[in-house]
């Protein structure tokens, strides 16, 4: 892959646990949980309370094994579900979950960066969770929306740059139909335009593409690489209001 140009990333989701697994069957009480109510699992999974001390050791060492063991270069860090059973029953004040679990995230990643300062970090959390400043202090960039619809994005990217810079906002040229949500049909141009407005990546799969999408995309990425440093890091003025599509 290397030897082709390209750089090898891994998609994790530490935060999480399947309940059928050997680590929760070892350490139930390390998810996040209500006294004598019944677990709410989400996507199979439960959450894991980064507030606690063993928690966060356990992370690391698992990480920071997976990023010693292979040449990573980039890692998308999932969160996709929410909160339900924020709960610590054994703590003497158990409140204080709420934020000493992101204070706990926030640990981890900086012991990891430290460890590992070659590695590229992407927040993401069910499409745009999480993309405050704490996290942005502390990667490279986060995943916009899991809404790749190139018409859609045109008014999600528009409200992102409000606040946060183009250089850290992923945005994806994903196949059409848009399988995913709405079914709507783009062309691969419209699809490259819109994403040409952020960090742009391909998320489609390219072995369905024809000759000539792939000749296209070819191009569009040629381009990008030329005003990538103008689109990442230029001044943006706005002109006029965003129109309403």
């Amino acid at each position: 892959m290397r030897g082709l140009g390209m750089r090898f990333g891994i998609w994790v989701e530490p935060e999480m646990v399947n309940p059928d697994s050997d680590l929760y069957r070892a350490h139930p009480d390390w998810v996040q949980f209500q006294q004598g109510r019944r677990r709410t699992e989400l996507r199979n999974q439960l959450v894991l309370n980064l507030a606690r001390d063993d928690v966060r050791e356990y992370l690391w060492e698992q990480l920071d094994r997976l990023l010693s063991s292979a040449p990573v270069d980039y890692v998308k860090w999932d969160f996709n579900r929410c909160f339900t059973d924020a709960g610590w029953p054994d703590d003497p004040y158990p409140q204080r979950l709420w934020t000493d679990h992101v204070r706990g995230l926030y640990a981890l990643l900086d012991r990891l960066r430290a460890a590992h300062p070659g590695v590229a970090f992407e927040s993401c959390s069910g499409g745009g969770g999480r993309i405050d400043l704490g996290v942005l202090s502390r990667t490279d960039q986060v995943w916009t929306s899991d809404n790749t619809d190139p018409l859609d994005r045109l008014a999600i990217q528009h409200g992102f740059s409000q606040v946060h810079p183009a250089r850290v906002m992923a945005a994806w040229v994903t196949d059409s139909p848009n399988a995913m949500l709405n079914g709507r049909v783009s062309s691969l141009r419209f699809r490259f335009v819109s994403a040409m407005a952020g960090v742009l990546g391909v998320g489609g799969d390219l072995t369905r593409w024809t000759g000539e999408e792939l000749a296209e995309a070819r191009e569009w990425v040629g381009l990008y690489k030329e005003i990538r440093p103008l689109v990442q890091r230029g001044d943006q003025y706005r002109l006029r209001p965003r129109e309403a599509v």
